[in-house]
């Protein structure tokens, strides 16, 4: 792979990381007919997965390839 780096989250991930919480909503709502339409996931959803890190003490991790 190319330059791969695997890190923390960054606030400054926080659009990226809600573009491809909307991508795998896209795909698993073809796929099961009780997800949420992709446009209904937003910032809500980012805060709750951070607020469970928070809660058990655990990490969000990114993945970057390149820039």
């Amino acid at each position: 792979m190319n330059d791969l780096v695997i890190r923390e989250y960054a606030p400054a991930d926080r659009a990226g990381v809600i573009a491809l919480a909307r991508q795998l909503q896209a795909k698993e709502a073809s796929l099961y007919d009780r997800m949420k339409p992709p446009e209904t996931i937003d910032g809500w959803y980012l805060d709750f997965l951070l607020d469970a890190c928070r809660k058990a003490k655990g990490t969000l991790f990114v993945a970057e390839v390149g820039e």
